[in-house]
């Protein structure tokens, strides 16, 4: 399985950077947004950093995000 392209990951990065500033425009808040972001992404995936995510998975990672809620 191969991993994520340099241009996948930053196509990924980018839908997360997107969705989390739909929700808010405060820094400090959209930091912790990503980290939870991210986290979410980690777990599903059972990756330990979102650069391990397999390419195959890059079309549900983009489907999480676009669908991603803040918990709180």
């Amino acid at each position: 399985m191969t991993q994520l392209t340099h241009g996948e990951q930053l196509r990924l990065e980018k839908g997360v950077t997107r969705r989390v500033y739909e929700f808010t425009d405060d820094k400090k808040e959209a930091a912790r947004l990503f980290k939870e972001l991210y986290r979410e992404i980690k777990d599903i995936f059972g990756v330990h950093t979102y650069k391990d995510v397999r390419s195959k998975d890059l079309q549900s990672v983009i489907q999480l995000i676009e669908n991603w809620s803040p918990s709180s």
